[in-house]
C-alpha cells in the first residue's frame, strides 16, 4: 500500500515538472509586424535551369528599390550577378540569359518628381548573358526583344530613338533650320536589329512597328513603314537559313498592319492589312496569306470565298 502510494506520488510530480517544462517551450515572444518588416521581403518572379542542367537563373526584386539577376553554376557553386536586371528570358539551347537592365530606381523616382519629360528620362539597356564565358554584354537603350520560343542563335531587339541634339546658333547668326528627316517614333516605328547569338553579327532595319519570329526559327517576319532608301513600306520574311529577305506585302507608310502570324513549320504566313489612310473611326481590315514558293502575299476575300468554315 505504501509503495503504490509513493509511485502515485512520483507519478504526479513527474507529470507536473514535464507540464510546467512543456509550458516553457510553448511560450514564445511574438514580435508585431511593421512597414520596416515588409521592406526586406523579396520577391522571385522568375526562376529556370539552362537546357544542359549547369545553370539555375532567377531574378530577385525587393518590394522597392533595385533588384539583380542572379546565375548559379551548379558544377562549381560559383554565382555571377547582375545588377536591375529583369524580364529574364533563356536562348532554347541555354547558352545565353537575355534581359532588360533598369535604370536606378532612386534616379527614376527622383526625375519623376522633377517632373522631366519622357524623352529625358533614362531608358533600359538590353543584357546578354554568356554562359559559358560567364560575362554580360551590354546594349544601352534598347526597347524590346524576344528570341525564337524552339529554336536557339537568334535574338532581335529594337532600339530608343536617338535623343535630338538642335544645333546652337554661330554668334549673331540664328540656327540653320535642321533638315525634314524621318524619325522614330510609335507612328513610324523604331530601328529592329536581328543578332546572330553565334558569331556576334548584326543586320539592322529601319522604322520597324511589328516583328515576330517563327516558332522553330525558319524566319523573322515584320513590318515596317520605310525608310525611303533601301527599304520600301511593307511586310517582310526574312530566312534565317539562308538570308534572303523577301517583300511580301508592297504597301505605304501609312497603312495600318496587325496580326503577325507564323505557322509552327514556317512555311505559310498570314496578316492584317487597313489600307485607309484616313481618319475614318471604323477601319477594314482585309486578310493576307503568303507560303513558301510565293512572289508576294495574296488577298483572301473573306466575304464572299469559301475559305473559311461557315459559323
Amino acid at each position: 500500500m505504501k509503495r503504490c502510494l509513493f509511485l502515485s506520488v512520483v507519478l504526479f510530480t513527474s507529470g507536473l515538472l514535464f507540464a510546467q517544462k512543456k509550458g516553457a517551450i510553448v511560450t514564445i515572444s511574438k514580435q508585431p509586424l511593421s512597414h520596416a518588416v515588409y521592406d526586406a521581403w523579396k520577391d522571385i518572379p522568375f526562376k529556370a535551369l539552362s537546357a544542359d542542367g549547369n545553370v539555375a537563373a532567377f531574378t530577385v526584386n525587393p518590394q522597392e528599390g533595385d533588384g539583380k539577376a542572379v546565375f548559379y553554376h551548379l558544377k562549381d557553386n560559383a554565382q555571377d550577378s547582375v545588377p536591375r536586371a529583369d524580364n529574364l528570358a533563356l536562348t532554347y539551347d541555354g547558352q545565353f540569359a537575355v534581359f532588360k537592365i533598369k535604370p536606378p530606381f532612386q534616379l527614376v523616382k527622383d526625375l519623376r518628381r522633377q517632373k522631366k519629360k519622357k524623352e529625358d528620362m533614362p531608358k533600359d539597356s538590353l543584357g546578354i548573358y554568356h554562359m559559358a564565358q560567364r560575362k554580360t554584354e551590354k546594349i544601352p537603350t534598347v526597347r524590346n526583344f524576344k528570341l525564337p520560343e524552339k529554336a536557339a542563335g537568334w535574338l532581335a531587339y529594337q532600339l530608343e530613338a536617338e535623343k535630338e541634339v538642335k544645333p546652337k546658333p554661330n554668334g549673331t547668326e540664328p540656327a540653320p533650320k535642321p533638315k525634314k528627316v524621318k524619325k522614330n517614333t510609335d507612328e513610324n516605328g523604331y530601328t529592329l536589329v536581328l543578332r546572330n547569338l553565334n558569331n556576334g553579327e548584326e543586320q539592322c532595319f529601319g522604322f520597324v512597328k511589328d516583328y515576330t519570329f517563327a516558332k522553330y526559327g525558319q524566319g523573322l517576319l515584320f513590318h515596317s513603314t520605310g525608310n525611303d532608301s533601301t527599304l520600301a513600306p511593307g511586310i517582310y520574311w526574312l530566312d534565317l537559313a539562308s538570308g534572303a529577305v523577301n517583300n511580301l506585302h508592297a504597301g505605304k507608310p501609312k497603312f495600318k498592319y496587325k496580326g503577325l502570324s507564323i505557322a509552327e513549320d514556317g512555311a505559310q504566313v498570314a496578316f492584317l492589312v487597313d489600307t485607309d489612310t484616313t481618319r475614318a473611326l471604323v477601319r477594314h481590315f482585309q486578310l493576307h496569306h503568303w507560303k513558301k514558293g510565293d512572289s508576294q502575299a495574296r488577298l483572301i476575300d473573306v466575304e464572299n470565298a469559301n475559305v473559311l468554315p461557315a459559323t
